[in-house]
C-alpha cells in the first residue's frame, strides 16, 4: 500500500542533525527534511496519540498499546518480551525480520529555496555563548510544502489506522528545532476503510491551517 503525504511548515523550519562548527565564518551547516526525520516524528506522535485517544478508540472497539519509548536502550525493558503496537509497526532494535519496520517513507519533492541564519554557538557546560563562535544554518521559510510517499509493507490490521493517527498528531507538536507543521494526505481509503480510519483520512484530506 502506497500513498502520498504533504507537509507544510507553519513556522521557520530546521530539521536535521546538530554539529559543533568551529569559529566565525565556518561553512554553512545545511539542513534538510529527511524521510528518517518524518518517520521518527511519526513514531513519537503515535506514542502520544495512543495514550490520549484511548477512550475515543474504545468507542470503535480499537485498543492499541504504546510503551512510550523512543530510546532503543529502554524499549526492550518496557516491552517485557512483547513489542507494543507502536514499535511493532515502526520497528524494534532486533536482528530478526520480526523487528523490522513495516513503514517506508520516500522523499518526493523538497523546496529549493532556503534562507541562511547566523547563530551563536552555546557552551554546553556553562550554558553561555562561546566568544567568536558563530555558525550559519539553513532554514525553510513558512508555507513551504514537502512531499513524501509512504509505503506500508505487508500491512496488518490497524497499520493504516496507526499511520494516519500519527500523521494527525504531528499537527499538534513541534518538529525538528521547534518547527510547527501541517499535514495533508492523499486518500488512502480508496479500497475501503473501517469507520475510525475513514474519519482520520477525512480530517487529513485537507490542510488544517491555511496561511
Amino acid at each position: 500500500m502506497k500513498f502520498k503525504i504533504w507537509i507544510k511548515n507553519l513556522s521557520s523550519l530546521t530539521v536535521g542533525g546538530s554539529t559543533d562548527l568551529g569559529e566565525v565564518d565556518v561553512p554553512m551547516n545545511r539542513m534538510g527534511f529527511p524521510a528518517s526525520s518524518v518517520k521518527g516524528a511519526m513514531r513519537t506522535a503515535l506514542h502520544r496519540a495512543v495514550k490520549e485517544w484511548g477512550e475515543e478508540m474504545k468507542e470503535y472497539n480499537l485498543r492499541l498499546t504504546s510503551c512510550g519509548e523512543i530510546d532503543p536502550d529502554f524499549m526492550k525493558r518496557a516491552h517485557r518480551g512483547k513489542p507494543c503496537d507502536v514499535c511493532n509497526l515502526f520497528g524494534t532494535p532486533s536482528s530478526s525480520v520480526e523487528g523490522r519496520s513495516r513503514v517506508r517513507i520516500y522523499q518526493v519533492e523538497v523546496p529549493n529555496e532556503v534562507h541562511k541564519l547566523t547563530r551563536v554557538s552555546i557552551d554546553r557546560k556553562t550554558r553561555t555563548k562561546r566568544e567568536g563562535a558563530l555558525f550559519s544554518q539553513e532554514v525553510y521559510k513558512p508555507k513551504e510544502v514537502f512531499q513524501f510517499e509512504i509505503e506500508l509493507e505487508d500491512p496488518r490490521d490497524h497499520d493504516l489506522t496507526m499511520v494516519l493517527l500519527s500523521l494527525l498528531y504531528m499537527r499538534y507538536f513541534r518538529v525538528g528545532r521547534g518547527g510547527m507543521i501541517d499535514v495533508k494526505v492523499e486518500n488512502p481509503c480508496s479500497n475501503g476503510c473501517d469507520e475510525f480510519t475513514k474519519k482520520l483520512a477525512e480530517r487529513l484530506g485537507e490542510w488544517e491551517v491555511e496561511i
